[in-house]
């Protein structure tokens, strides 16, 4: 699992850096601006998400451990 969240860690921000990159050099059509920061939006809070999820389950790992 925790190698899963490492590459999608990784592969995410990438993926942001890029959609970003693509409506801030209008490389893509104006109609898909806001899909683009949508879909950067929501990776970013399943980022947080998965992060705020394995710094509990490590706090609970080193508490019982």
């Amino acid at each position: 699992m925790l190698r899963f969240y490492k590459i999608f860690d990784y592969g995410s921000i990438i993926l942001i850096i890029v959609l970003i990159a693509l409506v801030f050099f209008k490389l893509v059509p104006l109609e898909w601006y806001i899909t683009l920061i949508i879909i950067s939006l929501i990776l970013l809070v399943i980022r947080i998400l998965f992060k705020a999820y394995f710094l509990i389950l490590k706090k609970r790992n080193q508490k019982g451990g």
